[in-house]
């Protein structure tokens, strides 16, 4: 047994997977590649693991400068600590986000389903 393709009828719009696709845009998501039966949606960009690791390191090093003057001896080591650690959970949670894709498909009798 082969899959037919998909053929429209005279009163269906000509690309069901077309029209689909245009509330996914509007959401913003983005279409990664096109086929005939068949599109897959990306919903973000991946985390840029260099940019986050140099912010890092530049809070490390000014905060322990800064908290080398004896003025800032109580008050910056403090807010320079949490700092730190919450730029170092922001990296963690932005890394584990990763991409996310979406596969809109079109059968046979011109229905879009969603993967």
């Amino acid at each position: 047994m082969s899959i037919v393709p998909y053929q429209p009828y005279p009163d269906q719009p000509r690309d069901p997977l077309a029209l689909a696709v245009i509330p996914w845009v509007q959401a913003g998501w983005a279409v990664e590649s096109r086929a005939a039966a068949q599109v897959i949606l990306v919903s973000k960009a991946p985390c840029n693991h260099v940019l986050h690791g140099l912010l890092l390191a530049a809070n490390f090093f000014i905060g322990g400068t800064l908290a080398a003057c004896l003025f800032w001896t109580l008050i910056v080591p403090v807010v320079w600590f949490a700092a730190l650690i919450g730029q170092g959970v922001l990296w963690i949670y932005l890394a584990g986000q990763g991409v996310t894709r979406k596969i809109l498909t079109v059968d046979p009798y011109g229905r879009v389903h969603t993967l």
